[in-house]
């Protein structure tokens, strides 16, 4: 069956090359393509241009009014054409969704494959509804139904060697637009990259994360073989040189990743590779075996710096002391080490903000990313707003972002606006930067800045003065 499948600018959803690689090989005609939603005639002209009888968008908390906008223009002027939604907004969300926008047509609800492939068979006579899974659809009444649970996950071997490749460039190439100052300075330059699945899941239960909606805490992983098969292909289809593993956990599993090192070794491939996991899953052994296999560059999600934080939100204790070691010891065999922060846990306080910037100051990464606590649909922290009353699931029928979630920090009101919590964000930012750069003259620049600009130029001008025009600074060396 003619299927096309939309990702909205400006970035390509991975997820969608791996269900289209794996619809390929039942021998359905897919095609994906990456949508500016502002431009309507281009999206006409796409679905002219195919002519699909099914199209699937991917629907993200930040990108949904983007998604439904164009799910509704396609429905108007090609009423035969069946609507598909995926992804975690979709599956939080799927009865709201089915009930409020008549021109979504289905929901698959979780990781897409399998009920995606179900679901074009359905379409194309050879299978019954009930016979789906995971999938939500409105009966003849309207009324919103679930399909039966997809009890037993597939393995990631037996799902799709590769993202599908039989497509443009620009779809498997990702721009970021910090990728042109992630790594300035130092010896790894590199400006197009690919992103890759190599495992799904994660075994933790953080309150803030709502990645169990789509995998159940099940980790599972490709195999070393598998993983290296996709990587030497699309190098050698597309001169890619750069893989950012998309992972949750990817060093999950140590003697897995080992073997995908000594693999790349072995086929000579001229690869680099970046990641993200978390402070219990790296060690120095570790991260000379990973050098070796060609990493340049990986994400430590520490989220919880302080003591309260940890102990409200069940968080792994992490051992300073140590991870300042293996972040050294990575600094000085050239990687580059970002260092993933969350600030407005409920119960925190300045002097918690305090305590975070001298973790900061302890660990000296190459780079920090701070961010404000969010609710994110399907999260433990949104279940708890819902019965807290700050928030309920009409927020979503609104075109507004995922709010701030400040808690105790400003007094537990149940109406925050974002403006303020801006300001509140702006001022943990500063003194986190006074605490980590000790730079007068910088920080004069960043209060005239912050009281001058929005928050996202204000967080980008943090980045490029103290990290790119400040980078000879002592906190930067590798010694």
């Amino acid at each position: 069956m003619r299927t096309l499948l939309i990702s909205t600018y400006p970035d390509f959803c991975v997820g969608l090359r791996y269900i289209a690689s794996f619809l390929e090989k039942y021998n359905h005609t897919v095609f994906l393509e990456k949508i500016n939603p502002l431009e309507g005639k281009e999206l006409i002209k796409v679905i002219k241009k195919f002519k699909p009888k099914v199209v699937g968008f991917t629907c993200y908390t930040r990108k949904v009014w983007d998604v439904l906008n164009a799910a509704a223009l396609v429905k108007h002027f090609f009423p035969h054409v069946k609507i598909v939604l995926g992804n975690i907004h979709a599956t939080v969300f799927y009865r709201t969704i089915l009930r409020e926008f008549l021109f979504v047509d289905y929901v698959v609800l979780g990781e897409g494959e399998v009920p995606m492939k179900q679901l074009l068979e359905y379409l194309a006579g050879s299978r019954l509804i009930d016979d789906v899974c995971n999938i939500a659809y409105r009966d003849q009444n309207g009324n919103v139904n679930r399909t039966k649970r997809l009890e037993i996950f597939p393995n990631l071997d037996d799902l799709s060697d590769h993202p599908k490749l039989s497509m443009k460039k620009e779809l498997v190439v990702a721009h970021y637009h910090k990728i042109s100052y992630l790594f300035k300075g130092n010896r790894f330059k590199y400006q197009d990259k690919t992103d890759i699945v190599t495992s799904r899941g994660c075994p933790y239960d953080c309150d803030y994360c709502s990645e169990a909606c789509m995998t159940d805490h099940r980790w599972r992983a490709q195999s070393p073989e598998k993983v290296v098969d996709s990587i030497e292909r699309i190098h050698k289809i597309y001169n890619i040189s750069h893989f950012n593993f998309q992972d949750a956990l990817f060093t999950l599993d140590k003697e897995r990743v080992k073997k995908i090192c000594e693999k790349i070794n072995n086929r000579g491939l001229k690869v680099t590779w970046s990641f993200q996991t978390h402070p219990k899953h790296i060690d120095e052994k570790l991260i000379r075996i990973i050098k070796q296999g060609g990493c340049v560059h990986f994400n430590i999600g520490i989220d919880c710096s302080t003591g309260l934080a940890m102990h409200a939100h069940r968080k792994i204790k992490i051992d300073y002391v140590y991870l300042a070691k293996v972040i050294r010891l990575a600094k000085a065999l050239g990687l580059t080490v970002r260092a993933n922060f969350i600030t407005g846990w409920w119960g925190e306080c300045f002097k918690n903000v305090f305590e975070t910037a001298r973790h900061i100051k302890r660990l000296r990464p190459t780079h920090i990313s701070i961010y404000p606590l969010q609710l994110i649909p399907g999260s433990k922290l949104y279940n708890k707003a819902i019965k807290e009353k700050l928030i309920d699931d009409s927020y979503w029928l609104d075109k507004k972002n995922s709010p701030f979630y400040l808690g105790i920090f400003l007094g537990r009101q149940s109406n925050i606006k974002n403006n303020i919590i801006l300001k509140v964000q702006k001022f943990i930012l500063s003194w986190v930067y006074i605490f980590y750069c000790r730079n007068i003259k910088g920080l004069i620049c960043l209060f005239i800045y912050a009281v001058e600009c929005k928050f996202n130029d204000y967080f980008n001008f943090v980045h490029n003065y103290f990290f790119i025009q400040r980078r000879s600074r002592k906190f930067h060396d590798y010694s």
